[in-house]
């Protein structure tokens, strides 16, 4: 499983081990797991996660 996170994309294994540090808190802050996500969706490895899916080709993630 580790390999698989490994080979993703950058941004969005940053993302999950941010929401995932606030969903372990007492009192999870919803706007910091809303950021998290919307920087996601924002990012161009999102764009290219997205072109690749639809190309049928593997993603070249850059952390952007």
């Amino acid at each position: 499983m580790a390999e698989r996170i490994v080979v993703g994309a950058p941004l969005a294994v940053r993302g999950a081990k941010r929401v995932l540090t606030e969903m372990a808190r007492t009192a999870p802050d919803p706007a910091g797991i809303r950021a998290a996500r919307d920087a996601c969706l924002r990012s161009e490895d999102y764009r290219e996660a997205v072109a690749a899916f639809l190309a049928k080709r593997t993603p070249k993630f850059e952390g952007r």
